[in-house]
């Protein structure tokens, strides 16, 4: 949770807003929903974070010219339709 309000805070400062407001605000609100309500529930052991590890080194060990170097994958859920279809897809995204 802690990366996630990291990333949140960067874009929520403002002139109005100030970074130790953001923080708190996320550290407040995010518990309350329904995702990190049930964290512990759809938890699998810590097996998903041991296949990101594993994939970063493959795809470090890859030294394709260009790809800088992957220091963390960000699993993102969602829906997605194509031709009528609608499909739930998790995405690896390097950052």
């Amino acid at each position: 949770m802690d990366e996630l309000i990291d990333i949140c805070v960067k874009n929520m400062v403002s002139d109005d807003f100030t970074e130790e407001q953001a923080r708190a605000y996320m550290k407040e609100m995010l518990p309350k929903l329904d995702y990190w309500k049930r964290y512990d529930e759809l938890s699998d052991n810590g097996e998903f974070e041991e296949f990101k590890k594993q994939l970063i080194k493959e795809i470090n060990e890859l030294h394709i010219d260009g790809l800088p170097k992957v220091e963390k994958l960000n699993a993102l859920v969602g829906k997605w339709r194509k031709s009528g279809i609608t499909s739930l897809q998790k995405e690896m995204i390097a950052v």
